[in-house]
């Protein structure tokens, strides 16, 4: 039996204008499709973290099919501003980078446990409390901007769609300041946040942890024993036991 599969990637039609209704609708379908989609693939035989990864590619499908509003990304390789903020993932998507991990070179990867453990330290000191909105960099950012495990990345970092690099610049000079916002697009928000809790409806119903982990503690913490991670995720379990807890069971992205 084969994976779920969707329509190749079409043009998407240029539409000037999307109602509040058009935005709803979107989001009602894209969120039936993605648990359609996800059920079907579920009935598969377990591949590890082959569901993910299903989730992801058709994840990049459905922003290929997104309404077109005119929208102009800023976004381009090797800028990284939005890759020094606080991010917080599912189980499942902590589990596809610690693969992504193991198979890296030696080098590489002990360099990223080693950024990894920075970044916990630095979260648990004292002045960590009064600094939470200090910029941190990835540990998987690379010295060109780069990221070092772009097509594992999470949920979270894929749904950045800056439609101007003033804000993200703004925002990056400034991280103490809690009023900056960056203007994302409409649609593609849309479509992620969408897609994603279509998903999850599936992962609760199977009885699966659906929190949202602090990214660097839980990585650091599965990092040290993955087996065991994989082991509680699989049986309903809280896959992390130290990690830091950022949404809840159940809670809204």
């Amino acid at each position: 039996m084969q994976a779920a599969t969707m329509n190749e990637p079409t043009a998407a039609k240029p539409v000037t204008k999307l109602s509040a209704q058009d935005m709803e609708a979107l989001g009602m379908r894209t969120m039936i499709e993605e648990y359609t989609a996800a059920s079907a693939d579920a009935v598969l035989p377990e591949q590890g973290n082959g569901p993910t990864q299903r989730y992801f590619r058709r994840y990049a499908i459905r922003l290929e099919q997104a309404p077109d509003v005119g929208d102009e990304m800023a976004c381009r390789k090797g800028c990284s501003y939005c890759c020094h903020t606080r991010v917080a993932a599912p189980p499942q998507e902590v589990l596809v980078l610690v693969e992504a991990i193991e198979r890296m070179s030696p080098e590489l990867r002990t360099e990223v446990a080693a950024r990894l453990a920075g970044n916990v330290e630095r979260m648990s000191s004292p002045d960590a409390a009064t600094n939470s909105s200090a910029s941190q960099p990835c540990a998987f950012l690379g010295d060109g901007g780069d990221c070092s495990v772009y097509e594992d990345r999470p949920s979270n970092c894929r749904r950045y769609h800056s439609l101007s690099l003033k804000d993200c610049e703004s925002s990056f000079a400034q991280p103490e300041n809690q009023k900056s916002t960056i203007r994302l697009s409409t649609p593609q928000l849309v479509v992620s946040v969408s897609q994603y809790l279509g998903y999850r409806k599936l992962l609760e119903q199977r009885g699966l942890d659906t929190a949202f982990y602090e990214l660097n503690s839980a990585l650091h913490e599965a990092l040290e024993d993955p087996q065991a991670c994989r082991e509680r995720y699989a049986q309903g379990q809280p896959a992390f036991t130290r990690a830091t807890v950022t949404v809840s069971h159940g809670s809204l992205i």
